[in-house]
């Protein structure tokens, strides 16, 4: 053994990493779609907007501080979380 291999092992600890496992399967974005539909709810709430769902399609209505309503319907839960994501960058004003 070379003495530098030998600094090396003695100063390197060996770490295990620890894994968790979960007995539900995940979807590829990680949350179950019940989780992101309450993610989606709370941020309504939060930039002031109402939630409808209506089998799988959701509507997103907005009333409060805009010149007109906004209103958009038969949205998947992606576009819906979009639509809440761009204005949360916006800010409660929408611009």
């Amino acid at each position: 053994m070379h003495r530098n291999d030998a600094c090396r092992s003695a100063v390197t600890p060996t770490v295990k990493a620890a894994q968790t496992v979960s007995s539900r399967p995940q979807k590829a974005s990680g949350a179950q779609p019940r989780e992101r539909e309450q993610h989606l709810r709370a941020l309504a709430d939060k930039l002031l907007y109402t939630v409808e769902k209506s089998g799988s399609g959701f509507t997103l209505s907005r009333t409060v501080d805009v010149s007109r309503p906004v209103r958009r319907e038969g949205m998947s839960l992606k576009e819906a979380e979009e639509l809440l994501a761009t204005w949360k960058l916006r800010g409660l004003q929408g611009g």
